[in-house]
């Protein structure tokens, strides 16, 4: 056996142990291999004003904005406050003349339950009711479903002159950079950081996109990125097909990306909500039906071809740094309604509805949803170890109700306003106190117990 692959299995092997050790990193003997365990743990405590109960299995826990059905506060654990909790490994072995072969795996963690993150999951065991319910426990679609390595998993080749090539499970050009232009970028603090809709291009699932191949090089100021994700494989938890690119510019204090994004038969996952009709009786008579919604440990399935166009910018003054950007998100019908159809299950779980042709129909015409976001921030350092940060978020949705009289079909808005103070002890050891509130308007807010809702939270990560 090769020396590179035994310190591999080594340190699989010994993770409970190395965890143990933070940037600990196995070289072999002749330095032209290498095999790094790293890690993110991220805990907080936190309050949401209209909640449902916190999450074991989802990944952040909670949702800190507007919560269709909740109508009671909610103080608990939260996993991944500022950073995703995680845990990888990262390998490098050099080809000679400037060439390294690389890879990178790396899982989701819920540190509050000892679990491996799973959106799906949380979708299906927890029912959420309509209107004047009870609300369960949190679930949301997510790109961390419960895989072994959710978050990445890839390997490729890399040269400082000709760029970086990497083929598996590849992050999005989206989900790469978003963060880096959002002064507050914490999750459970800022929409933009928390949901994997704007780094998936409208759809959580293509933030993270399997059978892919991606290519970033940087010429002198310039970056240039490309990544195709392969399509036809049976029973594939993703979209059909993907195609991205991106274009950056950076110099000196200013730097700027435009990205852009498409995809084929993207996949939406929400809880299933089944109806039954219970009379409601007056001296025998029926006068009405009470609606009672059911829990079937299913989730349901609505595909949609997306479209994405991001420009980002930053500004570093000193210690001051602005930072924003603008996103638009359109959705239509998928492009494969047959062979979505056929979908009967999605990360394991069973699908017990599937939607095909969610934009409505006039005149033999599909609607287009279009979601335009808008943000700007501030980051400041006040020491070298103190760091506060603002922001303020805006997105509006179009009217495609297709002259219909659905509520949420029609246009709306939503704005938040977030603040971050952040303390670092050591370059691996930090504390937070985070707040964001949030308000949903007209359509956006349709069918909502409350349009608005706050979170306040204090939290602690630790890096190795």
């Amino acid at each position: 056996m090769k020396r590179s692959a035994l310190l591999t299995l080594v340190l699989c092997a010994g993770m409970p142990v190395l965890a143990q050790s933070p940037n600990l990193t196995l070289t072999s003997a002749s330095g032209e291999s290498s095999v790094q365990l790293y890690g993110v743990l991220d805990l907080g405590v936190g309050k949401v004003d209209h909640s449902y109960t916190f999450s074991n299995s989802y990944s952040n826990s909670i949702d800190p904005r507007p919560q269709k059905y909740a109508v009671q506060s909610a103080t608990g654990m939260f996993n991944g406050g500022i950073s995703g909790s995680r845990l990888g490994l990262k390998g490098s072995t050099s080809l000679g003349e400037g060439w390294n072969a690389i890879a990178q795996v790396e899982t989701s963690l819920n540190l509050q339950s000892g679990s491996v993150s799973n959106g799906v999951l949380s979708a299906a065991q927890n029912q959420v009711a309509s209107g004047s319910k009870t609300p369960g426990e949190y679930n949301s679609d997510s790109a961390n479903s419960g895989q072994l390595f959710s978050r990445m998993a890839f390997f490729g080749v890399s040269a400082d002159r000709w760029g970086t090539l990497t083929a598996g499970r590849n992050t999005s050009f989206m989900l790469d950079s978003v963060g880096a232009f959002d002064a507050v970028g914490a999750q459970n603090f800022s929409p933009i950081a928390y949901s994997g809709t704007y780094g998936g291009g409208g759809e959580t699932d293509n933030s993270r996109i399997d059978t892919s191949l991606k290519y970033r090089v940087k010429i002198d100021k310039f970056s240039i990125g490309l990544l195709h994700k392969f399509g036809g494989v049976t029973g594939s938890t993703s979209a059909r097909g993907a195609d991205q690119t991106l274009l950056g510019y950076e110099s000196g204090p200013f730097a700027m990306q435009l990205i852009y994004e498409a995809a084929k038969d993207a996949v939406s996952v929400t809880s299933l909500e089944v109806l039954t009709q219970t009379p409601v009786l007056v001296a025998g008579s029926t006068v009405g039906y009470t609606n009672v919604y059911t829990s079937t440990n299913q989730v349901a399935a609505s595909f949609y071809d997306t479209k994405s166009y991001m420009v980002l910018a930053r500004y570093q003054l000193s210690a001051l740094a602005l930072k924003g950007g603008f996103d638009r998100q359109e959705f239509s019908n998928a492009s494969s309604p047959d062979s979505d159809a056929t979908m009967t299950s999605i990360f394991g779980q069973s699908i017990g509805k599937v939607t095909v042709a969610p934009m409505t129909q006039t005149n033999g015409v599909a609607t287009k949803k279009v979601l335009n976001v808008f943000w700007l921030t501030a980051g400041y350092d006040v020491t070298a170890k103190f760091n506060t940060a603002i922001g303020y978020y805006h997105v509006a949705q179009n009217d495609f109700s297709g002259g219909t009289s659905t509520p949420a079909n029609k246009p709306g808005s939503g704005t938040f306003g977030s603040i971050l103070l952040d303390y670092h002890f050591t370059k691996a050891f930090d504390t937070y106190a985070g707040c964001m509130t949030s308000q949903y308007r007209d359509g956006m807010a349709s069918g909502f117990n409350y349009g608005s809702n706050k979170i306040v939270g204090l939290g602690a990560r630790y890096m190795f």
